[in-house]
């Protein structure tokens, strides 16, 4: 398998069947610092490639801090051309090439076209993966979770084509929109494309559409919806924990359970950090917030959903979910469906280095409270600001590990620290 980190594929595919995508100067650079983040994703024979080398000696302190982990490889787009019969020449020796990159897009498509590889089976599945990322098909999928009986479904999400719907709908579900509104582009992920509106005061329901609506937003909608853009529309909740399901799915109507994701995200809904811990651990802290009854009918639901609707659908899903206080009763309750990435996420990247570099096979699983790790990725205003956090958390949290080598506590970079860094990942206690 060969990994590929390309942040932009949301993005990317908002423009059509384009293939001169060209990302924004930040989310560049977020693909450049951490184009080796899918290290961490698979293991020995598999590979990562890169468009740059990573510094020296990064990797040899990987290997020789972590010797029994296996890492991938790190492959330039050169060693991927087609040799002179024609065939590609992939790494270790494999016949052929198999590719999972961060999304499939349109330009991604081009790039590799350009480096001399060909994957059709991918360009055959392409079609089903933009679907199911689609965030406009959430409307559908509310219908569907209802339709199968999910007791926390309800109709949630709202296509609006024009300024008028936004307003018939916050006046008809007034209830439904009392802390506001968000509105997504139709591919958007971790706050990108994305347009919060919050309300104020529950109880002026009766001004929304003037209190909120401004000269701007109207604007904002309209550009969009003129150029035939269908905008998701849902309610914003009181959120008290943000969770994901994490699946795999494989040709031939086969879909299995990866794990539980537990994360947090900014007040703008980017991404921030994730929980290290078991899958055991994780439900314990959730079944303190919830009946723990409802994730697992969330994720059976899921799970045959997905086997039912994209039989020939190959590769990672991750189901990001919710979990709410309601306005009227403040009982907690769960959101199911908030968004679905048909792709590796930052929680399966979470729950691999949890389960590969942390988990130690020589200690009993606890589901109590405990000291947890952290996976957290961020970015910083200068290249300089964030090498004087580098150089603190390395000072301040050195890293320390157990008679076999694994981690215990400290501060440990999933990815090269260099002079005009401006992202890092890193996992710390």
């Amino acid at each position: 398998m060969i990994y590929l980190f390309n942040p932009d594929t949301e993005m990317a595919l908002r423009e059509g069947e384009s293939s001169f995508y060209i990302a924004p100067a930040a989310v560049r650079q977020m693909a450049h610092d951490l184009a080796l983040l899918p290290l961490w994703l698979g293991g020995e024979g598999d590979a990562v490639l890169v468009e740059e080398l990573p510094p020296s000696g990064f990797l040899e302190q990987l290997h020789a801090l972590f010797p029994w982990l296996g890492l991938p490889a790190v492959l330039l787009p050169q060693q991927l051309r087609p040799s002179v019969d024609g065939t590609s020449c992939p790494p270790s020796g494999h016949s052929t090439l198999s590719f999972t990159p961060w999304g499939w897009n349109p330009t991604l498509f081009a790039k590799l076209r350009h480096w001399g590889v060909n994957c059709p089976e991918e360009e055959a599945a392409a079609p089903l993966r933009y679907a199911l990322g689609n965030k406009t098909n959430l409307q559908q999928l509310d219908r569907e979770l209802m339709a199968r009986g999910l007791r926390s479904a309800q109709q949630r999400h709202f296509t609006i084509h024009n300024v008028s719907e936004v307003e018939e709908l916050l006046l008809r579900e007034a209830r439904l929109f009392s802390h506001g509104f968000l509105l997504k582009e139709g591919y958007s992920s971790s706050g990108r494309g994305h347009r919060w509106c919050h309300s104020g005061s529950p109880s002026q329901h009766a001004a929304y559409p003037q209190q909120l609506l401004t000269a701007e937003l109207r604007q904002w909608i309209t550009r969009r919806t003129e150029r035939g853009e269908a905008i998701d529309m849902e309610p914003l909740y009181d959120k008290v924990a943000d969770l994901a399901l994490l699946f795999h799915l494989s040709p031939g109507c086969r879909a299995s359970f990866s794990g539980y994701s537990l994360f947090e995200t900014t007040a703008e809904g980017a991404y921030r950090s994730n929980l290290l811990a078991s899958d055991e651990a994780i439900l314990h802290h959730l079944a303190s917030l919830i009946d723990p009854a409802l994730i697992e009918e969330a994720k059976q639901t899921f799970l045959h959903l997905l086997e039912e609707q994209y039989p020939t659908l190959s590769g990672l899903v991750g189901i990001d979910m919710m979990i709410y206080r309601e306005a009227d009763s403040g009982t907690l309750t769960l959101h199911p469906d908030v968004e679905v990435n048909p792709r590796p996420t930052m929680g399966l990247v979470a729950r691999r280095l949890y389960d590969r570099l942390l988990a130690s096979p020589h200690a009993p699983s606890c589901e109590g409270p405990q000291p947890t790790w952290r996976f957290v990725v961020e970015g910083s205003a200068s290249s300089a600001q964030l090498q004087q956090r580098h150089a603190t958390d390395l000072q301040q949290h050195p890293l320390r590990h157990d008679p076999h080598g694994r981690p215990t506590s400290g501060y440990l970079p999933l990815t090269p620290i260099q002079s005009d860094t401006r992202f890092r990942a890193y996992i710390i206690r």
